[in-house]
């Protein structure tokens, strides 16, 4: 009876995620753990910034706090966008999971936008290496102006070995922020696709669509992420204040467009459960104002008919018409995404009002 069961038992164990070979990033593809690499990077950019600071002429360094902020920039955006991406394929594995009963297509056509929207292609992400080392040669080895961040005025060292240390670990920040633009290109599209096919939609309980909103929301996170940290570090911009603003728009727009087939689909469902409750609220509408001598219970009946239609109908007014939980959610949400422009004009008032205060001495 045991061998007999066995095979069953083999057919009903579950298979391995699909997802899980998709490299969301060229690095993964090393042989080396990922946790390790962040470590590594972070350590060599933050070497690169000291020996910077080293090598430059004295009479031309930055102070101290400058140096260690702007230097700081550097170190925390390439921390930032490795492990950043990490947790996104991480969540986005499982959002997809959670995604998959409410989109009413075939698994293979499921897992084809989905490794997709993970998948890293090898020739896109070498010709991004190829744009950050031309644009890194344009900005740091052009003379006049080309100058690094903690060597003001100053070119790379005459040393070879030098110059491409601290070259490097400019064309592998470009690289990175190449690399988030491509994920988030790719990104939104595929669950835009996915958005656009039939969905099953409950007007009474959206729950299984919410994965569109978490998965979203965690992309165009990453655009806000990256504005905000040079902002603290560094206090806003003087002049460009309006790409702040832009980069908001822009984040916004991430948010929002690749959800629009699924607001619409569910606004569709809410519109369609309204229409039949109207067409019901009317027939029960006619059948009280069209008899005048109608028995007590089935007076009593149409009363009750209409008054759960009346509630229910509200009900479906107030349900959502976005994959989030709530119009809190969804307000919460939004503020996230546009939390540079947020932040800038937070700092923008306290430099303006808050300062003066603090830096008045009396007479």
């Amino acid at each position: 009876m045991t061998e007999a069961t066995l095979p069953e038992v083999r057919e009903t164990q579950p298979s391995r995620n699909p997802y899980v070979g998709c490299s969301f990033l060229a690095l993964e593809r090393l042989p080396v753990p990922f946790p390790l690499l962040v470590i590594i990077f972070g350590g060599y950019a933050l070497a690169e910034q000291l020996v910077e600071y080293q090598t430059s002429d004295a009479a031309l360094r930055l102070p101290i706090r400058e140096a260690m902020a702007q230097g700081g920039v550097i170190v925390i955006m390439i921390l930032y966008i490795l492990i950043y991406l990490r947790i996104l394929k991480g969540r986005s594995v499982s959002g997809l999971e959670r995604l998959r009963p409410a989109v009413k297509i075939s698994d293979e056509e499921f897992q084809l936008h989905a490794r997709r929207m993970l998948n890293a292609s090898p020739l896109v992400e070498s010709i991004l290496l190829i744009a950050s080392i031309g644009v890194v040669a344009l900005l740091f080895m052009g003379g006049e102006g080309g100058s690094t961040i903690n060597r003001p005025d100053q070119p790379l060292p005459d040393s070879l070995l030098l110059a491409l240390f601290m070259a490097s670990a400019y064309v592998l920040l470009g690289w990175l922020l190449l690399s988030v633009v491509y994920t988030s290109v790719r990104y939104a599209r595929e669950l835009r696709a996915l958005a656009t096919k039939p969905l099953e939609v409950n007007i009474f309980d959206p729950m299984n669509l919410l994965p569109f909103g978490d998965l979203s929301l965690m992309h165009s996170l990453s655009a806000a992420g990256l504005f905000v940290i040079p902002m603290i570090l560094n206090g806003p911009p003087t002049r460009a204040g309006y790409l702040v603003f832009g980069i908001s728009l822009i984040s916004l727009a991430a948010l929002f467009i690749p959800l629009y087939g699924v607001h619409r689909q569910m606004d569709n469902a809410r519109e369609q459960a309204l229409d039949q409750i109207y067409v019901r609220l009317m027939k029960a509408h006619d059948s009280l104002l069209g008899s005048t001598n109608l028995p007590s219970d089935e007076l009593a009946d149409l009363t009750n008919r209409t008054s759960l239609l009346v509630s229910l109908r509200d009900l479906v007014m107030k349900s959502p018409s976005w994959p989030f939980r709530d119009v809190a959610s969804l307000l919460r949400a939004s503020l996230a995404v546009a939390s540079p422009f947020i932040v800038y004009i937070l700092q923008r008032l306290i430099d303006a009002y808050v300062t003066p205060l603090l830096i008045h001495v009396p007479p």
